[in-house]
């Protein structure tokens, strides 16, 4: 049986978005790596990795059928990094987010036991999705007109955030993208 998907309402969307972050904080707070090991962010800091240049335009372009505007990278807390692309039409400040970060957790079933405990009462795990067939594994939740995903494959959390278009569902659109990302990074 499939889990149900989060309802489309403002509270929902904060639920999303606390989800996120505490998988962020989780990755602040990640024990120590073995010396060699080297964190998403620290590679894609490496010389000639662009965050930004994992996905094209022209990929959002096809996956959403609206063409982007040029996107902008940044950081989220002290190892993630992001990038954001606008509608270039102005009609969506956050057409596509990017986040690429240190996986946080090592099964499905960790990730919900640490989003459990750092969000405590306001939790809900019916508005997640378990998605097979991308990554070791991730998950989905939609909200509004968009959805984010998170694939966590190797040592790197994939954070996908897209809405949806003519021709596919925001979740099959985020996919399409993080199938794209992981083609880049390994």
């Amino acid at each position: 049986m499939r889990p149900s998907r989060v309802p489309r309402t403002a509270n929902a969307r904060s639920v999303l978005w606390i989800v996120a972050a505490s998988t962020i904080a989780s990755a602040a707070c990640a024990e120590s790596r073995e010396p060699g090991e080297e964190s998403a962010a620290a590679a894609a800091e490496a010389p000639g990795m662009d965050v930004c240049g994992l996905v094209t335009a022209e990929q959002i372009e096809e996956a959403l059928s609206q063409q982007p505007g040029e996107p902008t990278a940044g950081t989220m807390g002290p190892s993630n990094l992001t990038c954001v692309w606008p509608a270039a039409d102005g009609s969506n400040p956050r057409l596509v987010h990017l986040l690429i970060g240190e996986r946080t957790a090592a099964t499905y079933e960790e990730y919900l036991a640490n989003a459990r405990q750092q969000m405590g009462d306001h939790f809900r795990d019916h508005a997640l999705e378990k998605v097979e067939g991308i990554g070791d594994f991730a998950v989905f939740a939609s909200f509004d007109r968009a959805g984010l995903l998170q694939v966590f494959a190797g040592n790197h959390l994939i954070q996908v955030s897209a809405g949806p278009s003519a021709h596919r569902s925001a979740q099959q659109n985020c996919m399409k993208l993080a199938r794209t990302i992981l083609s880049r990074i390994g």
